[in-house]
């Protein structure tokens, strides 16, 4: 199965969300990513590279060749987000407690 992607914006730091509820639910949650700078991170790819056609912003999301510090941080599994049958906890260490984030989900 192939790798899809989906922005979650305002995932407030340490709080734990249904898969229901996030529009996930029956998904396998791959990796997550915070996005601190959304047009670093599309500003870092002008073609998807499995298609040669250019990358349309705010469209193209599973184009995009993902890359740490170019606009978004890889979260580390357990240590920063867990993901069970039901839910996505999130706690990540680039965020304070408490604060909103917006983070991208890659999943199966």
């Amino acid at each position: 199965m192939e790798k899809q992607r989906k922005i979650i914006r305002g995932f407030v730091n340490g709080e734990k969300k249904s898969l229901t509820e996030l529009d996930l639910k029956g998904k396998s949650i791959k990796e997550v990513w915070y996005i601190y700078n959304e047009d670093k991170m599309w500003d870092s790819n002008s073609f998807n590279p499995f298609t040669g056609k250019p990358i349309i912003k705010g469209e193209d999301l599973e184009g995009l060749i993902l890359q740490h510090e170019q606009g978004v941080l890889i979260e580390d599994a357990i240590h920063d987000w867990k993901a069970s049958e039901h839910s996505l906890h999130y706690y990540s260490r680039y965020v304070s407690l408490g604060k909103p984030a917006d983070i991208l989900v890659e999943f199966e």
